[in-house]
């Protein structure tokens, strides 16, 4: 497994081209031979954070007391979940002996938060605070999984590797108030890009649909295996992801 990890980490700057080889292999085999065709519809909602080797789950801020416009959070990253969604649309085939493949095509907002202890300026100064970073993804993940049907449901469980490209990152720093004098560092939230992120990520991701009729339930959660700290950083941060979504069923019969 560590092999295969090393092995995606080392060759995932070209997957993108292979990728969408995948995806018109899938979407033509899902066309040409499926026996029978379905399209989901759904949002969903989860706890999204990063999984870092950093010692803390906290960061300094940094600031000039008297040039707000300079102060930042010098990592954002948090271990903490925030505030996450997204809205996805999928294209499954599902054959005559209940296997199930196809690809969800997805708009994600993730969100995760982490606290700020501490304000750097002439010296270093007790706060109390939190930063958040908002990453912004379009994604594809093609599977492969097996249908039971249980009387008049059934149960969709599905594996795969997905592929998200970062559209863009920002972060939103919460009022830091200096603890000793009550001092506000940052009173209104800036929010700016963050140059330099990573802007893929690869995924392992396990899910499970619980259907009845043309409505369903969504479970799923995502490994990340792309250091969202650049390749060849020293510190590793990867990206996790907890989900609930609803999804509606098309059925489309060949």
């Amino acid at each position: 497994m560590n092999s295969l990890i090393t092995f995606i980490r080392k060759y995932h700057i070209n997957m993108h081209s292979k990728f969408n080889f995948v995806f018109a292999f899938l979407l033509l085999h899902i066309f040409c031979f499926g026996q029978h065709v379905e399209y989901n519809f759904g949002a969903g909602t989860g706890l999204f954070h990063y999984d870092s080797d950093k010692s803390d789950k906290t960061e300094p801020f940094y600031s000039m007391l008297n040039r707000f416009i300079n102060s930042y959070a010098n990592d954002p990253k948090g271990e903490k979940s925030g505030f996450s969604f997204q809205f996805f649309t999928v294209i499954k085939k599902v054959t005559k002996h209940n296997l199930v493949w196809g690809i969800d095509a997805e708009f994600q907002s993730l969100q995760s938060k982490k606290e700020l202890l501490y304000v750097f300026s002439d010296t270093m100064y007790n706060a109390n605070g939190q930063c958040k970073l908002i990453s912004k993804y379009l994604d594809l993940f093609p599977y492969v999984g097996k249908r039971i049907i249980i009387k008049k449901m059934y149960l969709d469980i599905m594996g795969g590797f997905e592929l998200a490209s970062d559209l863009f990152k920002f972060r939103e720093i919460d009022k830091v108030v200096l603890t000793s004098t009550q001092q506000v560092v940052q009173a209104d939230i800036i929010a700016h890009n963050i140059p330099g992120s990573w802007s893929y990520d690869g995924r392992f991701r396990l899910q499970s649909l619980l259907g009845y009729n043309q409505w369903g339930l969504s479970l799923g959660y995502s490994w990340g295996l792309s250091n969202m700290d650049g390749q060849n950083q020293p510190n590793k941060s990867y990206t996790r992801y907890a989900y609930v979504g609803i999804v509606y069923t098309l059925k489309h019969k060949r």
